[in-house]
């Protein structure tokens, strides 16, 4: 497009000029619209964009491709098809070469050699902006965020490159790329060079050539102009193509081939350079990509289905969201970014394609160097393509699992009743507004006009149906009754539903109170209480089903139960973002945590804090203590729950042993409303913690355990369990209470102000003290548990990990699907003191009867254990037989061996 623009034009065109003529390309409004011309999404901000703003930021993009280099773009510049010229006076061209008359250069060459210097300083980013159109920060430059500008030497300064490289204590240097090319140009010594760089830079200063601001130089943008290729030179050596050659020295630094001239000749040039230069074939299709995930809205999901069907969009990179239950009837091409875990999975995904009769389908799947891709397809059509399915199973007894269902099967009798027989609504609809089961009470409270059903008095009380029902009334089959024990008897289930469901409503009449008086605060000062009103009304007419769904009452797709979110709009209710991030806990505590970042819709959301809007948001601060003797962990309410003796070793548990945890029930990334939102996502390197040893903190009854060879074993079936992030170098997060505001406690200054993390009236400075002593992001969490307590003294990780890798090939399942964890029975650090348990337990909460069977099939699980370590030929440990992606960090403790050897002993 660039060289459509370029080549016609008479005169040079400025960098201003050519973005605003790239805006008029990509404007649907106007007559020079070109439909095959456009930016990918994540260079667009979150709010639309009016003209004068779209323009920008087509300017910032000029400046940005020709101002930042990129070794894999390949540029109209970087192909010979246009090239940047820096505008100069005649007497500034005659002074230069004045400057360079011992060298017998000719004017032009002189000339040529200046344009090449300069270059090197525009595409270092330092040249000025046109004021109030492009900022330094601008989305065009990527990560080249900062304000950069040169001076005759660095010195240390941030953001400021040398003209000259500094000097050694010997008054030698090592060549930048002026001095570099001035030597290779001039054949000139060393010392020379750099008298003759600090000359030339004299006179670029004294002519105004390059503009001061505070001690720094920049070139001035209004003196680039792209213009037609006055000639091309590529280098026989690295390849280089430029507009540019004096005595056919090659500008690349320390390249020592020469340039020839090389006009374009569509015959021999590249595909790209062909497709660039808009000459010959092929011509190619730009790539209209898109995502398909989880983490993105029901709506947008549907949208951009639809454009990838009508081909709109032709690349769509998708999760297993795709998976299933999708039809694409013209999709001819798959390709997969690792193998898939299962033959099921590959059959699924690979039958994406070719499902038109008259279509053929080609499949491509890239294999990491991983010892599992090799594996797969060392012999895909056994392991991948022909591969047995396991029957999916489904654990009733499961008190979460179950308890969602009976409130789905009671809710949906309610609905049948009251919605769809007596009509309470009206005439059914496939969503059901939220507002007609919140309580009169709440709704009174509610301004005129906001209200979507119309009728102050209905109220659709659930709880008060639930009330008469009896258990013949809710369940008209064996099946579902077959849930009930899991839960105790009907009437617990009953009451925990009722129970459940009143505190899911009153949070979200909380959040109601809150935004009213938010409302009130803004309407008291005089603001706009438009987006707020806009909130309620969203709340009131939300899906009750999706609602209840979200906050656990329902079951959802895939059975998460218990779900974090990273919360990215201006509140809960806004609609005014199309992400939709959510998590198990266990996962969130660390991938959500303050400062982690996620990738979704092609930006970066960075975590800053918990979601704190009511007064139901307010984190709860709880305790943990961890023996510094046998490492054993206890939760409490309170601190002197804690306190005294460690019920292991006995050892004391002293107050520098207590730590502070919340359970995070949603993380935020941070608003600011007045500036747009513009810092809810950021566009920096991705920054994960990493996760730590999930603790079986529950006590067992030594009658529970029975002997099995080597081991005694124990079950219990509603252990508990704890898991906490204490973020970078285990230094913990500070947290504000009272707004959300959160971070790594490293760098962290007490008493520094910190602003609100969302601002929804009065200032934005809060003036609440964050807690400051190091605080975990914690999850507990109670599931079934397999206790292991071996003989002697083994080697624990290594022989946690055999058992679980015993256990889940006994099972055939994965071994994402058993958590290992273990602790020390007394203390490590005296003789005898590497007693230790050994824990097995369900990850899915509740439990998922795997380690039941375990455990009631344990000789099996050994021997499939000893298996794992005897059958593997690799040294120590290997992803064949100890390592996966879960065990990461003890990655250097495990060895087969040394379990073997002491499994080789169990019967």
């Amino acid at each position: 497009m660039i060289i459509r623009i370029v080549h016609p034009q008479e005169k040079p065109l400025d960098f201003v000029s050519l973005g605003e003529a790239l805006a008029e390309r990509a404007d649907p409004q106007l007559p020079e619209y070109d439909s095959d011309f456009f930016l990918p999404a994540s260079r667009f901000p979150d709010e639309e964009l009016d003209a004068r703003a779209k323009r920008n930021l087509w300017i910032a993009e000029t400046f940005s491709y020709f101002g930042i280099p990129d070794s894999a773009r390949e540029s109209a510049e970087d192909l010979g098809l246009v090239a940047v010229e820096y505008r100069l006076k005649d007497d500034d061209k005659s002074g230069f070469h004045e400057l360079l008359a011992t060298q017998a250069l000719s004017l032009a060459e002189s000339t040529a050699a200046l344009q090449v210097l300069l270059g090197f300083v525009r595409q270092r980013k330092a040249f000025t902006l046109p004021k109030g159109r492009v900022e330094p920060d601008a989305t065009a430059f990527g990560r080249v965020t900062a304000d950069i500008a040169y001076a005759l030497r660095r010195e240390g300064r941030s953001n400021t490159q040398g003209w000259l490289p500094r000097l050694n204590k010997d008054g030698g240097y090592h060549d930048n790329f002026i001095t570099d090319y001035l030597r290779r140009l001039l054949n000139l010594p060393p010392d020379e060079t750099y008298r003759l760089g600090e000359t030339i830079w004299d006179f670029l200063t004294s002519r105004f050539l390059l503009i001061e601001q505070g001690r720094r130089w920049k070139l001035d943008h209004e003196n680039l102009f792209v213009v037609k290729v006055p000639a091309r030179h590529k280098c026989d050596r690295c390849g280089i193509i430029t507009a540019y050659s004096v005595r056919q020295c090659c500008p690349r630094k320390e390249c020592v081939g020469t340039l020839q001239a090389c006009p374009f000749d569509a015959s021999q040039e590249s595909i790209i350079a062909r497709w660039v230069a808009g000459a010959g074939k092929p011509q190619f299709t730009t790539l209209k990509s898109e995502e398909h995930t989880a983490q993105i809205n029901k709506d947008l999901a549907k949208k951009i289905e639809d454009e990838f069907r009508a081909e709109g969009v032709n690349l769509l990179s998708s999760t297993t969201t795709f998976e299933m239950g999708i039809n694409i009837g013209d999709l001819q091409k798959v390709l997969l970014r690792n193998a898939p875990p299962t033959s099921a999975n590959y059959v699924q995904r690979v039958g994406r394609a070719g499902r038109g009769t008259d279509k053929n389908a080609v499949c491509v799947t890239l294999c990491r160097r991983t010892k599992y891709d090799a594996d797969e397809w060392n012999d895909p059509p056994s392991r991948l393509m022909s591969g047995e399915v396991r029957t999916p199973i489904v654990f009733t007894e499961n008190r979460v699992i179950a308890q969602r269902h009976l409130n789905a099967v009671a809710f949906s009798r309610f609905l049948r009743i009251r919605v769809a027989e007596e009509q309470a609504l009206g005439e059914m609809k496939q969503q059901i507004p939220l507002e007609a089961f919140l309580p009169p009470d709440l709704r009174t409270k509610i301004p005129g006009g906001l209200s979507q059903i119309g009728s102050a008095t209905l109220y659709l009380d659930f709880p008060v149906w639930l009330e008469t029902q009896t258990e013949e009334d809710i369940f008209q089959t064996q099946a579902g009754r077959s849930l009930l024990p899991a839960l105790g008897n009907f009437d617990a289930g009953q009451k925990e539903t009722e129970r459940i469901y009143k505190k899911i409503l009153e949070d979200i009449g909380n959040e109601l109170a809150a935004l009213m008086s938010e409302r009130q605060k803004l309407f008291n000062q005089g603001h706009s209480t438009r987006d707020i009103e806009q909130a309620a009304k969203n709340l009131l007419r939300n899906d009750v089903i999706s609602i209840l769904a979200k906050r656990g009452f329902l079951p959802r797709y895939a059975f998460p139960l218990d779900v974090v979110t990273l919360e990215t709009g201006w509140n809960r209710w806004s609609r005014d973002t199309d992400v939709e991030l959510s998590r198990d806990r266990g996962i969130a505590i660390a991938e959500f945590a303050p400062g982690a970042q996620v990738i979704a819709r092609k930006k970066v959301f960075t975590s800053s804090g918990l979601y704190v809007v009511s007064s139901t948001d307010r984190p709860e601060r709880r305790w943990y203590a961890k023996c510094p003797s046998c490492e054993q962990i206890r939760t409490a309410q309170l601190q002197d729950q804690l306190l005294g003796s460690c019920s292991v070793c006995q050892n004391p548990i002293t107050n520098q042993r207590l730590k502070a945890f919340v359970e995070p029930s949603a993380f935020s990334v941070r608003i600011e409303k007045k500036s747009g939102g513009s810092e809810r996502h950021r566009r920096t390197s991705l920054i994960r913690h990493r996760q730590t040893l999930t603790h079986f903190i529950d006590s067992v009854e030594e009658s529970s355990f029975q002997d099995s060879g080597l081991f005694s074993i124990a079950l219990k079936e509603d252990g508990t369990l704890f898991r906490y992030n204490l973020g970078p170098e285990s230094k913990g997060f500070v947290l504000c209470p009272s707004c959300g505001y959160s971070a790594p406690q490293r760098g962290f200054k007490a008493g520094k102000k910190h602003k609100k993390l969302r601002e929804l009236s009065g200032s934005a400075d809060c003036i609440s003290t964050p807690w400051h002593k190091p605080l975990a992001y914690g999850h507990e969490f109670r599931s079934f548990c397999l206790i292991a307590r071996p003989g002697g003294h083994p080697p624990i990780e290594s022989l946690a990990f055999a058992l679980q890798k015993g256990l889940c090939r006994f099972l055939d399942i994965e071994a994402s699907d058993i958590g290992v964890s273990w602790r020390w029975l007394a203390n490590r650090k005296v003789a005898g003191g590497s007693r230790a348990e050994i824990i097995l337990y369900d990850r899915t909460p509740g439990g998922a009867g795997f380690v039941k069977d375990g455990f009631e099939h344990w000789s099996q699980v050994v021997e499939k254990a000893r298996e794992v370590c005897d059958t593997c030929g690799c040294e120590a440990a290997c992803y064949d037989c100890l390592k996966d992606y879960g065990n990461q960090s003890h990655h250097e403790k495990l060895n087969r061996r040394s379990a073997h050897k002491y499994l080789e002993f169990q019967v």
